[in-house]
This record gives C-alpha cells, sequence and structure tokens, in this order.
C-alpha cells in the first residue's frame, strides 16, 4: 500500500506527458500591410494546429483568412475571404486599383516533419473578397544534391508583385535542379491577367559547390523600382555588400543586365508593406487583431522608434 502515492505520481505524470503530445487549435493575426495609398490596412488571421513539445511548439494544418479595413484606426480589420489553406507568403494591398494579392503556401503538407515540395497558390482578390486565381500548383521547395543529406531550400518557385501603381502584376517563376537554376519573369495586366510582355529569361550563375555545405544556389531578391522596372538579383552578386548587380525587367523593353542597385532599394518591394511613404509601420495584436500605427523603427527601445532611426520605406530610402 505504500506504493499508492508512487503509482499515482507516475499516473499523473504520464497524463501530463499525454496531453502535452495532443494537437490543439491555436491562431493568431499576422502579416499587417498598409493599403498602397496609405489609406487602409490588411492582415491575415491564421489558424493551426499546435503541439508543446519539451522547450517550443510544433504546428501544422495552417489556415488562413485575409482581413481588410479602409481606415487607420485601431479597430481589428473586417473578414474579407473565406478560410483558405496554407500559411501566408505575400499580401500586397493595391487599394487605388481595388484589389489585393495573397499568396500562400502548404509547404508541410499537412505533416510536421515537411518536404521537398509544397503547394503554392497566388491570388487576386477583390475588395468584394471574389477571389480570381494567378497562378499556383505543386513545386519543387527544396533540391537535395547529396543523396538526401541536406538540401538547398527554393524560396520562391513563383512568385507575384504588383507594380507601385498597381497596374501591371510581375510573375517570378524558377526551377532547378542539382546542375543549373532556370528563372523567368513576365509581366501581365493588373485588371484581366492577361500577359502583357514576356516571359524574359533571367542571367543567374550556375551552383556553389565551393562553400563547404554543398551544392547551393545564391538566394534571389527583387522588387519594383520608383521608375517602373523590376528588379531581380542575387546574393552575394554585387560590388559591395550593400549592393547587388542586378537585372532590370519593363514591359516592352528588352532587359538591362548587370545594373548596380542598392540593396534597400527592393526593401519593400512595392508601395504596399508594413510600412508607408512616411516611414510608419504598422503592426497587428497577435490576439485580438488591434491595429497599431507607429514611426520610426518597431523594434527600437522605445517601442515606437524615433526620428533618426526611421523605417525602410519604399523607393530606396536611407
Amino acid at each position: 500500500m505504500r506504493n499508492i502515492p508512487v503509482l499515482a505520481l507516475i499516473a499523473a505524470l504520464a497524463l501530463s506527458l499525454t496531453a502535452c503530445n495532443q494537437w490543439k487549435d491555436a491562431d493568431e493575426y499576422v502579416y499587417p500591410v498598409f493599403s498602397d495609398d496609405g489609406v487602409g490596412v490588411a492582415a491575415v488571421h491564421l489558424t493551426y494546429k499546435e503541439r508543446k513539445e519539451i522547450s517550443t511548439y510544433k504546428k501544422k494544418d495552417f489556415h488562413v483568412q485575409v482581413l481588410m479595413k479602409e481606415n487607420l484606426n485601431s479597430n481589428k480589420p473586417g473578414v474579407l475571404t473565406p478560410v483558405l489553406e496554407g500559411r501566408v507568403k505575400d499580401l500586397f494591398f493595391m487599394r487605388s486599383n481595388g484589389y489585393l494579392v495573397l499568396g500562400r503556401t502548404t509547404n508541410w503538407l499537412g505533416s510536421v516533419d515537411g518536404g521537398d515540395t509544397g503547394t503554392i497558390h497566388y491570388e487576386k482578390i477583390g475588395m468584394d473578397g471574389t477571389i480570381t486565381p494567378i497562378i499556383g500548383g505543386t513545386y519543387s521547395i527544396a533540391v537535395s544534391c547529396d543523396g538526401g543529406q541536406s538540401s538547398t531550400s527554393h524560396e520562391y518557385p513563383i512568385r507575384v508583385v504588383p507594380s507601385p501603381n498597381g497596374q501591371v502584376l510581375a510573375l517570378f517563376e524558377s526551377t532547378a535542379t542539382c546542375t543549373e537554376r532556370e528563372e523567368k519573369v513576365t509581366f501581365l495586366k493588373a485588371d484581366d491577367l492577361s500577359v502583357l510582355d514576356g516571359p524574359f529569361d533571367v542571367p543567374n550563375d550556375g551552383p556553389d559547390t565551393t562553400s563547404g555545405f554543398g551544392t547551393s544556389f545564391p538566394p534571389v531578391d527583387m522588387g519594383w523600382t520608383v521608375e517602373g522596372a523590376f528588379a531581380v538579383a542575387h546574393w552575394g552578386q554585387g560590388p559591395s555588400f550593400e549592393e547587388y548587380t542586378a537585372t532590370l525587367f519593363r514591359p516592352a523593353f528588352p532587359p538591362q543586365e548587370d545594373v548596380t542597385i542598392a540593396i534597400s532599394c527592393l526593401h519593400p518591394e512595392t508601395t504596399s508593406s508594413d510600412t508607408n511613404v512616411s516611414a510608419q509601420w504598422v503592426s497587428i495584436d497577435e490576439e485580438n487583431g488591434s491595429v497599431a500605427i507607429g514611426n520610426g523603427l518597431p523594434n527600437a527601445p522605445s517601442g515606437l522608434g524615433d526620428a533618426s532611426s526611421a523605417a525602410l520605406i519604399f523607393g530606396c530610402a536611407p
């Protein structure tokens, strides 16, 4: 009988461990962005299942729902779309042209450990919530060139970025093997998604096999310039640590290769992002969805930043 307390303790611990291993529903509000004209805000309500591990959480079965409001008050944005499978990859709110662009990905394919392929979708969303597919499917998101011992992430198999005025969509597509990578840019009309020009081939080097980390490709970076060109560049390819040697693409013009451009010119990629032309930033409360607008850098010690630490704005801001 003296072993009963010990047995009870063991049973309690077992019950606790079983509870910790259970998947539970969870949610958060994420990815707030200003509209391109700075008048409104869009964000995402992210839902998923999570399980407590020893010191962290594992998550799976992600779903997104786009939220939108046409003012900058602190109220939670209203629901715009139904619940869609995946995690948010991109969100652009082109209010001046009456649409949003959502990029969502299900890289984990419903599992905890992920995989080398994933479904990615980009969609145009009207101000009434109407969803029109732009491009989507199952893509390679990682390439292994050493028998599966390691893999190189393929971050942007596809991506869609609206032009600063919202009239054109730049569609970036990429495929990679262990020996080569092919990238191309196509311009679409934002109103009807018809092809405006392209596809144009993006010059890029072959894989790097000398880094000591296996076969890898330099990550790609991209964004629109204030002059109306879509720039594509690769990390580590430029005259300095703060510059890229990029290729510039414009509808109805041949590509311009080997153009030196500041890295800051591609961040943000277009006129809709988490900062606006006044270097204000937008944030959203993860728990209740309320919106806050601040000045300067949001991670500065004061919480609101200061005048000497302006957030990056579209157009190569210092």
